[in-house]
């Protein structure tokens, strides 16, 4: 999997930050687990994407950093990953991170309300940012 990750293979790049994040098959290690969460984001895969916010939101793998939230979120929304799209409109409808704005807020959740997923399975939990 580190072959393929290394050759630019995002998918084998996230599943590897999944191993190292949560210590499955691997040992656990933060260092790598954001080395391989940024080169899926870097290489377009939008639930590397959205992770990524997360971590910069919460402040977990890396240091707390709105703009960098906003940033990889707006990516991953825009790269169809639901949750973030979902999460993007909450922020234009309070004014959280962005100018309140329900015009944008609408227009975001009209397009998670689509339909148009990244793939990943439904969780709950990182539809609501945890």
């Amino acid at each position: 999997m580190k072959q393929k990750a290394d050759a630019g293979d995002a998918d084998a790049a996230f599943d590897l930050y999944d191993c190292f994040h949560e210590g499955l098959g691997a040992e656990k290690s933060d260092t790598q687990a954001l080395h391989w969460l940024q080169l899926a984001a870097e290489q377009g895969k939008p639930e590397a994407m959205f992770d990524l916010a997360l971590e910069y939101q919460e402040g977990g793998l890396v240091e707390k950093n709105e703009d960098l939230f906003m940033y990889w979120l707006r990516k991953a929304a825009e790269a169809d990953e639901r949750d973030a799209q979902y999460l993007l409109a909450a922020c234009y409808e309070h004014g959280n991170g962005v100018p309140q704005d329900l015009n944008l807020a609408r227009e975001w959740y009209d397009r998670a309300a689509e339909g148009k997923d990244s793939g990943t399975e439904e969780d709950p939990e990182r539809a609501q940012g945890k």
